[in-house]
C-alpha cells in the first residue's frame, strides 16, 4: 500500500515537471518567434525607409526635370519670337526701303533749299517773296524732319573734325593738312548717309583730311 501511494506521488512529481519543462520551451519558442517577428519588423521598416527615401528622390529629380524642361520652352519661345521679330523686321525693313531713301532724300534737299533761303532772306530782309520762300522752306524742312522721325530713321551727316566711324563713313577723298591732330578725321560730307532702324542702309560718303609733313616742319 505504501509503495502503490509513492508511485502515485512520483507519477504527479514527474507530471508536474514535465509540464513545468513543457511550459518552459513554450515560453522560449514564443520568446524565439518575437524575437524573430521583431527582427523582420525592424527590417520591414529600414526596407520602408529606404523606399520613402528613394521615392522622394525620385519625386525631387522629377522636379528639376520638369523645372529644366519649362527652361528650355522659355528659351525655344523666346528664340521663335526673336527670330520672327527679325524676319519681319527684315522684311518690313527691305519693303520700305525704296520710300525711307526717298524721302530721306527729299528731306535733305528741302533743307539745303531751307539753308540757301537762310542765306539769301539776310542778304535781303524786306523782300516778301523771298520772306514767303523762307517760311515755306522752313516748314517743309519741318515737316521733313517729323516724317524722318516717324519712319525711325536718321540721317548721317558728320560735320568737320568729327571722327571717321568705318561703320558710317565711306572715303571718297583725301585732302592734305599740315596740322596733325586732325589726321583721319573729317573735313566735309559729299552725301549723306541713312539709319532705319539701327541698322546703315547707305554710308555718308565723306572727305578725310591726311597728314601731310611739309618742309618747314621736317
Amino acid at each position: 500500500m505504501f509503495k502503490k501511494r509513492k508511485k502515485q506521488v512520483l507519477t504527479q512529481e514527474c507530471q508536474e515537471q514535465l509540464l513545468v519543462e513543457q511550459e518552459a520551451v513554450s515560453h522560449q519558442e514564443a520568446m524565439n518567434v518575437a524575437t524573430t517577428i521583431c527582427r523582420l519588423l525592424l527590417g520591414f521598416k529600414k526596407h520602408l525607409a529606404r523606399l520613402d527615401q528613394e521615392i522622394a528622390e525620385a519625386i525631387t529629380e522629377k522636379q528639376q526635370h520638369a523645372k529644366t524642361l519649362e527652361a528650355c520652352l522659355d528659351t525655344v519661345a523666346d528664340c521663335q519670337r526673336k527670330t520672327s521679330d527679325l524676319i519681319n523686321q527684315k522684311i518690313e525693313r527691305h519693303a520700305l526701303y525704296p520710300a525711307v531713301k526717298s524721302v530721306n532724300a527729299l528731306a535733305s534737299l528741302i533743307v539745303e533749299l531751307a539753308a540757301e533761303a537762310d542765306r539769301l532772306i539776310q542778304l535781303d530782309p524786306e523782300n516778301p517773296a523771298l520772306s514767303t520762300l523762307h517760311r515755306l522752306l522752313n516748314d517743309a524742312a519741318q515737316l521733313a524732319h517729323d516724317k524722318q522721325t516717324s519712319l525711325d530713321s536718321v540721317a548721317i551727316c558728320p560735320t568737320e573734325g568729327d571722327a571717321l566711324d568705318s561703320k558710317q563713313h565711306e572715303i571718297v577723298k583725301a585732302v592734305a593738312t599740315d596740322d596733325p591732330e586732325r589726321h583721319g578725321r573729317i573735313q566735309s560730307t559729299v552725301t549723306r548717309g541713312l539709319v532705319y532702324r539701327n541698322e546703315v542702309l547707305r554710308s555718308a560718303k565723306v572727305c578725310v583730311y591726311r597728314f601731310v609733313e611739309t618742309k618747314h616742319q621736317k
